[in-house]
Parts: structure tokens; sequence; C-alpha cells
């Protein structure tokens, strides 16, 4: 072969490569960009998730505290009519529970769950946790089995 031809094929081969290279290379940038912005997108979804999660949180623990304050009231009440009237406080709480539940029935309107005492507690322990793990990203072992099934579903 002639020194001519064997240069040309030598500068063709090399643009050949040079143009393999920069095609992986486009690829792995658009690739990259892809990423990057699915990245921030997730980023502002999770910015406004976490603000959701502490504003339902609060209504939450507020609610659990009203219900907290409810129960107490209704125990003082009724240990002062215990007192007046020489029935248990707890007979008292079951004939008041008793007609509430008939009223609600009538009207249809709240379910007849209570919560316990230690139901209570149980609660705002939950939405101690769960704020932690939106503030600070440390919570119980659960994390580790949500950040698991997370990993495996991506």
């Amino acid at each position: 072969m002639s020194d001519g031809l064997q240069t040309t094929l030598l500068i063709a081969t090399a643009i050949a490569g040079l143009s393999g290279w920069a095609a992986v290379f486009a690829w792995w940038f658009r690739e990259r960009s892809k990423t990057v912005r699915g990245i921030k997108a997730l980023r502002r979804t999770n910015a406004r998730l976490q603000k959701t999660v502490m504003f339902t949180l609060d209504k939450w623990r507020d609610q659990v505290r009203n219900n907290q304050a409810f129960l107490l009231i209704e125990r003082e009440y009724a240990e002062r009519l215990a007192a007046s009237d020489g029935r248990s406080p707890e007979e008292i709480k079951t004939t008041v529970r008793a007609e509430i539940n008939a009223m609600f029935e009538r009207h249809d309107a709240f379910s007849k769950e209570r919560p316990t005492p230690n139901e209570t507690r149980h609660q705002l322990a939950a939405i101690d946790d769960v704020e932690r793990y939106v503030t600070t990203g440390q919570t119980s072992i659960a994390e580790l089995q949500i950040e698991e099934e997370v990993r495996r579903a991506a």
C-alpha cells in the first residue's frame, strides 16, 4: 500500500475512534443532565412534602393533646360528681359515655372509639418520632426498613 493511502486510513480510523468517544460522552452527558434535573425536582418535592408533614404533625399533635385534655376534664368531673352523688367515678363515666354514644348514634356524627391514656402517649411518641425523622433524618429501626424498600423500588 502506498504511504498516502495508509495515512488516509490512519486519519479515518482516528476520526472514527474520536467520533465514537464523542458519542459516548454525549450519551453520558445527556443521562447525567436528566439525573441532575430529576434530583433537583425530587429535592423540591421532598421540601414540599416535609412542610406538609410538619403541618400535619402539628395538627395531629394538637388533636391528641386536646383529646388528652378532654379525658382529664372527664376524669375531674366524674370524680367531683362521684363525691357528691355517692357513685364511683367509673360508674358515672360509663353512664355519661352511654348517653353520649346514644346521642352520636342518633345523629351518626362521630366514631365511638376513644383512645386510652396509653394510646395517647403512644400517638404523641409516634408524632415526635416522625417529626425527628423529618427534621434530622434520624429515627428508629423502621427508617432502615423504609430506606431499603425505597432502594429496592428504585
